[in-house]
């Protein structure tokens, strides 16, 4: 964890009862700084641990059935603009063809299953909210669209 946040220059936040992991990452091809980034939040995710940032200067890691209770940032990038891999994310999309409700069915499939409720329709106002990995939610947000 040091390492990362090294990396990411932010300052760690993590539960006491966080299990002690030993993650080998082998980096057979140059990567920029972002890429091993990226790199260590998926190895993380494959740990069922997930990274969650607050605001701009902490990071939040945590058992990943855990973070949905952690407050993050809500994501609003274009969905060709999100990353292959990295850590949990939270994105808003407005609908205008079908309900919310209806897509559950069809994203569930696309969801880690380690996040509580990664799919939230709310059918009142036409949106869905994603919480998941960002290649989960990636890949919801490309079926969505």
């Amino acid at each position: 964890m040091e390492l990362y946040t090294k990396f990411v220059g932010r300052n760690l936040l993590r539960p006491e009862k966080l299990p002690d992991l030993k993650i080998v990452l082998q980096i057979t091809t140059p990567l920029t700084k972002l890429e091993i980034i990226h790199a260590m939040e998926a190895a993380l995710a494959l740990n069922q641990i997930s990274v969650v940032n607050i605001g701009d200067k902490f990071v939040t890691v945590v058992p990943t059935a855990e973070a949905n209770q952690i407050a993050g940032r809500i994501n609003t990038n274009d969905v060709t603009r999100l990353p292959d891999l990295g850590s949990v994310i939270t994105r808003g999309v407005q609908l205008k063809y079908t309900k919310p409700a209806e897509l559950v069915s069809v994203l569930q499939p696309f969801a880690s299953g380690k996040v509580a409720v990664p799919v939230q329709p709310i059918d009142g106002s036409g949106m869905l909210v994603l919480r998941d990995n960002v290649a989960n939610v990636k890949r919801m947000l490309e079926m969505i669209e």
